[in-house]
């Protein structure tokens, strides 16, 4: 088995065996679709799905995965294996989707029972003991001929093709079978998916060496929580060579000093490598300045691969060096006490290697805010945040879906999972509003239906309801926008300090304009959607999308200070077209996945000349993919 680790936080795997095209994914967590894309893992090669928990972190890019696929090669086969309980929230997922993916094939697992199933060539099975234990076993049989023996019989290739059926051939009045000629060799593989930690470690331990005995196999690799590390260390089992991965446990999600509840983006670990005990060396930075993921892999302890640096101005400075007009020794430190706006996710439709999708969060004095979600958002956030990651999390006072589009409500699930695990043990009090449409609501309640959690905790409100008080002393002013009939709006946060107004996905509106106009705030800032260049106006038209042109534009009719560019389509994948002819537009910054703005005119004008200096480097793309 080739082994491919594309998540330690909830774990997720993908699994291919040779001469097999149908691979098997273990779990499908946030930013799943990206780490495959990334990695040119070919996700038309996924026969099989294993979903080996009810928790939204594991379902999270099941969906949006699915849909793309659905979308590039229209009918798909894809067989989901799924603990029973899954079932409806599955069933609603597909039934929301732009592009039905799922023809309900698969097996649902029932609560509180053992279960195995056959898809070739994988053994799936399920364990009930102390602890529930996932087994994926895989029996590669090899056959080897004896040359001479082939020789001295004088055997045809038919007569061979019948042998390896098991049929016995006639030979100058001989019968000769297949154990005359040659020899077979049985290699039995497992993994082992332990997620729950429990305090009674002898009694796992048992568990797991009387599951190795029961499969006797040669080889095997173990996925564990965290918790286990010390005591589990040097578990071993005679005759069999085990392989450790230390992952983040089902119930707190943290793993060492991980404190996010979706994957890291990061290249995944080959484990072909690690069993021929070939460890992989340090890979160097990709050349590409516009690479934003850190290509470390470490070395057999498989502790969790580095984050990306946050993309401060900082970062782009100290990586394209000085220059005249933004000196470092001029450009102010950020502060940690000013408002602040983090770039989750830039890009738009589906997540591609370079922007994940559509998803921000402002920290601001009066409390925290997430302003649409899309899948990975939460994992986005903790490389942006860090060990402020927690405190941010407790801090949440709303999150703010603009319209009913899978890429912009992904994510929200796990999100109000995470704060109601957290605050769970402070005041009764903490109390988080989402403010969604009908539909995102529904995909929240279906979630909370197989993991309840506090859901009474929850403000559930529509756009439309007036929420403008829902939030003092943060002002929340709700506008339609031009993209989903009805279904669509931007909003514009406001306080003493600053207003922020959020188009979503959009066409140009007067309504955005003026409602941004009218704040008294000494700071405004428009956060715009600029999904296409001038040169396809028409499209933007026909997709109820802007332009970076008439994004710019709509900052300048709304007496913006400053405007961030976001929601690039992801066929800009690396440069984004600018625009150079248009006058009298306010200064703008061309949004990059995890910049973490202060909210201050100083900064934001720094990083508006930094941003341009970064994509002014990098070549514009060739042959523009449809999408």
């Amino acid at each position: 088995m080739d082994v491919c680790i594309l998540s330690l936080c909830p774990p997720s795997l993908l699994v291919r065996v040779r001469n097999c095209r149908a691979a098997l994914l273990v779990n499908a967590p946030g930013g799943t679709q990206r780490t495959l894309g990334a990695n040119r893992l070919h996700a038309e090669s996924i026969g099989h799905i294993l979903l080996t928990n009810v928790l939204p972190s594991s379902t999270e890019g099941l969906s949006g995965l699915l849909q793309t696929l659905a979308h590039n090669k229209g009918a798909i086969d894809v067989a989901i294996i799924h603990p029973s309980e899954l079932l409806p929230l599955l069933g609603l997922l597909n039934s929301l989707s732009t592009c039905r993916y799922w023809s309900n094939r698969g097996i649902s697992m029932p609560a509180g029972q053992a279960f195995q199933e056959t898809y070739e060539p994988f053994i799936l099975r399920r364990f009930l003991g102390y602890t529930t234990i996932f087994a994926i076993v895989m029996k590669d049989v090899r056959t080897k001929f004896d040359k001479e023996k082939l020789k001295e019989y004088s055997l045809k290739g038919t007569d061979i093709k019948a042998l390896l059926a098991g049929e016995t051939v006639l030979v100058n009045g001989s019968e000769v079978t297949f154990a005359d000629v040659g020899t077979r060799r049985c290699t039995i593989e497992a993994i082992l998916i332990l997620e729950e930690y429990l305090v009674d470690t002898r009694s796992v331990e048992e568990q797991l060496r009387a599951i190795l005995e029961e499969l006797n196999a040669q080889s095997c690799l173990l996925l564990l929580p965290m918790e286990y590390k010390q005591v589990l260390f040097a578990f071993e089992v005679k005759n069999v060579r085990l392989q450790k991965i230390w992952c983040a446990s089902l119930e707190t999600q943290k793993r060492g000093s991980l404190m996010g509840a979706s994957p890291l983006h990061k290249d995944f670990i080959s484990l072909r490598t690690c069993w021929a005990k070939k460890h992989p060396a340090f890979l160097p930075l990709a050349n590409d300045p516009s690479d934003m993921l850190l290509r470390k892999v470490l070395l057999d302890t498989f502790e969790v691969l580095q984050p990306p640096e946050e993309m401060t101005k900082e970062r782009f400075l100290e990586k394209f060096g000085d220059y005249d007009d933004c000196n470092p020794t001029t450009i102010p430190c950020l502060n940690p006490l000013a408002p602040q706006l983090f770039l989750l996710g830039t890009g738009a439709s589906v997540p591609s290697k370079y922007r994940n999708v559509a998803g921000y969060a402002l920290s601001l004095p009066e409390g925290n805010l997430i302003i649409d979600a899309g899948e990975s958002t939460l994992g986005q956030l903790w490389h942006c945040c860090g060990e402020e990651f927690d405190i941010f999390i407790r801090g949440l006072r709303a999150i703010l879906i603009t319209h009913s589009h899978a890429d912009h409500y992904l994510g929200l699930a796990t999100i109000v999972r995470r704060f109601l695990v957290l605050t769970s043990t402070s005041s009764s009090d903490a109390r988080l509003v989402v403010i969604a449409n009908p539909l995102e609501q529904m995909y929240l309640l279906a979630a909370s239906q197989v993991d309840v959690k506090e859901m009474n905790r929850l403000v559930l409100r529509l756009p439309t309801e007036g929420v403008q008080d829902l939030l003092l002393p943060i002002k929340l002013h709700v506008v339609p926008a031009i993209h989903l009939q009805n279904l669509s709006f931007s909003y514009i946060i406001s306080t003493d300090d600053v207003a922020i107004g959020f188009s979503g996905d959009t066409r140009p509106t007067d309504a955005l304009a003026t409602r941004l106009k009218q704040t008294s705030a000494p700071l405004r800032i428009l956060v715009h959607e600029a999904t296409f260049s001038e040169l396809e106006y028409e499209k933007a038209i026909e997709n109820s999308h802007s332009t970076i042109a008439e994004a710019l534009i709509q900052g300048r009719l709304s007496m913006a200070d400053f405007v961030v560019l976001s929601h690039f389509s992801q066929r800009y994948t690396k440069s984004v077209p600018t625009c150079t002819e248009l006058q009298n537009i306010p200064p703008y910054i061309l949004g990059t996945d995890l910049m973490r703005l202060q909210l201050t005119s100083e900064y934001l004008l720094s990083c508006s000349t930094v941003t341009k200096l970064l994509y002014s480097r990098i070549p514009s793309d060739e042959g523009l993919k449809e999408g």
